[in-house]
């Protein structure tokens, strides 16, 4: 369609050869003759087909729009930033179960823990109790892989997931001065994703959400 538009710009302030069934040739001297279907022909002048390519000049732009549309629709096909984090602290220090839950209307996909996407999601915050109620990271520490690719789970809607967390596994770095056995700790989760090329090809949820300090 492009193509046309500029052959009709182009062509507008020339005459064009139109030849018909017998060999003999159309021509027009300011304009151009076009042969019609039933034996007619028409005039066209140099406005009008400026028009015309005006007019062809516009469908290529509302069909451009229409699907740049359509890839933004695919692309916020999963929720962005909808999820909800609670934690089970009963077993702290050193256990927590984390849930993730999706209270929204559509299925939601997660990185698995077990992948380099994942590994790092979940964020552990220590806040003391007391002495001077220092805030301190916890985060898992790097590794190696032998095996990784980015895997995810679904959840679906009004669906859950849930994560054991030991923050004595060893996979876990723990900041200078924590002591669980002779201190005591406020904590609160959170989970975070990267925005990547990965998660936007696998419409994996970005963001990051968290829980309430227990």
């Amino acid at each position: 369609m492009i193509f046309a538009v500029c052959f009709f710009l182009f062509q507008g302030s020339r005459p064009i050869e139109f030849k018909r069934g017998s060999g003999q040739p159309w021509q027009g001297g300011c304009g151009v003759v076009v042969q019609g279907h039933i034996g007619r022909t028409t005039n066209y002048s140099t406005p009008q087909l400026l028009n015309r390519a005006v007019f062809g000049l516009g469908l290529v732009v509302v069909a451009a729009l229409v699907f740049l549309l359509s890839c933004t629709t695919a692309t916020k096909s999963w929720p962005r930033a909808s999820l909800r984090l609670t934690a089970q602290t009963s077993g702290f220090p050193p256990a927590i179960t984390v849930i993730i839950a999706n209270p929204t209307a559509r299925p939601c996909r997660i990185w698995e823990q077990w992948n380099s996407w994942g590994w790092d999601n979940l964020i552990v915050d220590l806040e003391e109790v007391l002495g001077g109620r220092r805030h301190v990271i916890m985060r898992r520490t790097n590794r190696d892989w032998t095996k990784n690719y980015p895997s995810f789970c679904t959840m679906e809607p009004g669906g859950s997931t849930k994560r054991e967390v030991r923050l004595d596994d060893g996979w876990w770095e723990i900041p200078p001065g924590v002591d669980f056995a002779n201190r005591s700790y406020r904590v609160r989760l959170r989970f975070k994703i990267e925005d990547s090329p990965e998660a936007r090809k696998w419409g994996v949820f970005t963001g990051e959400i968290q829980g309430e300090w227990r």
